[in-house]
């Protein structure tokens, strides 16, 4: 008798044990987020991927009731920033921008690379920034002509400044060699920010930003775009001719996505609500106006359309592998 009291006992103790865990599982999601969010950006403060991860954390600090925090974690190309949200605790607690070719370059060509695209959660995609081919207001390269031809006749000698090597910064003007047969040196920097300081100071030939990062100082007299590329011109810059306009030649275009996302173990409910809050931040029209002003191309895609765009991304970068793994 007394042993099947004690296993009764013992039985509405588990019980009574596994419906307080589940509460407290519920209480703990519902309650999410409890406190601020980190969102890390891998690259330098003052860039466009700097600017874009500061509005959209602004934005969506209304929507999800918590504040984010914006860190900068800069260099090797963004792999430290990247490394840096890829081993972070999955707990919903540590987001971060997604640049896109990028972060998927890095792991695709660098041996060494301590992340793999699997240990990412895509959330959402909020900004689509093609590349630019960009000198300083000074250069004598008045147009993408003059710089074709100075490099046809240079082997080597123009030297461009890009934002770390094996990123779309690098690549795009890589497409472009092989498609004009000239060949350019390059300089990393930690972050396009520096690089188009290099560039308008004269300390390169030019530099290779996405087109809202080069925005602001063809505006103010510092800066002068020779080329967009992509299919049609950058409505920023709408004076500036695509790369197909100057030369008829078609080519593979690498542009900027700026997206957001979190580690692979995240809770999907956790997921849901910092996509759902950066949806209405993308979507909200105070939002939309302050990216017009700033020359942030908005692009929203929801999770499955930018995770659909990340995997197809990886199938498409084995044809640029060799590129990148060069000394260049």
């Amino acid at each position: 008798m007394k042993r099947k009291i004690a296993i009764v006992i013992s039985g509405f103790c588990g019980t009574v044990m596994l419906l307080f865990s589940c509460m407290v599982q519920v209480a703990f999601a519902d309650n999410y987020p409890s406190k601020p969010i980190t969102m890390i950006c891998a690259y330098s403060a003052g860039g466009g991927s700097d600017l874009a991860a500061r509005m959209v954390a602004k934005y969506t600090e209304k929507y999800l009731g918590q504040a984010i925090v914006v860190e900068n974690r800069a260099g090797a190309g963004g792999q430290i920033g990247f490394t840096a949200l890829s081993k972070a605790k999955p707990d919903g607690y540590t987001i971060g921008m997604f640049n896109v070719p990028a972060m998927n370059m890095l792991s695709a060509v660098r041996a060494n690379c301590p992340y793999k695209t699997s240990d990412f959660a895509p959330l959402v995609n909020a900004i689509l920034d093609p590349v630019v081919l960009a000198v300083g207001a000074d250069s004598k390269f008045k147009t993408l002509e003059d710089f074709i031809s100075f490099a046809k006749s240079n082997p080597e000698k123009i030297i461009l400044g890009v934002d770390g090597p094996q990123t779309n910064a690098q690549l795009q003007p890589l497409i472009m060699e092989k498609a004009l047969d000239i060949k350019l040196k390059y300089v990393f920097y930690n972050g396009a920010a520096p690089a188009l300081t290099a560039a308008i100071g004269g300390h390169t030939f030019g530099t290779t930003p996405g087109a809202s990062e080069a925005q602001q100082y063809v505006e103010n007299g510092q800066l002068r775009v020779l080329a967009v590329f992509s299919e049609s011109r950058f409505s920023g810059l709408p004076n500036v001719p695509t790369f197909k306009e100057v030369t008829g030649l078609d080519i593979s275009y690498v542009p900027s996505n700026r997206g957001f996302g979190t580690q692979a173990g995240v809770p999907e409910e956790r997921k849901k609500i910092l996509a759902e809050a950066m949806r209405k931040a993308i979507e909200d029209p105070e939002f939309q106006k302050k990216a017009t002003e700033m020359g942030l191309p908005v692009f929203y895609e929801d999770t499955v359309t930018f995770t659909q765009k990340i995997e197809t991304l990886e199938k498409e970068l084995e044809n640029f592998k060799e590129m990148l793994v060069s000394d260049k």
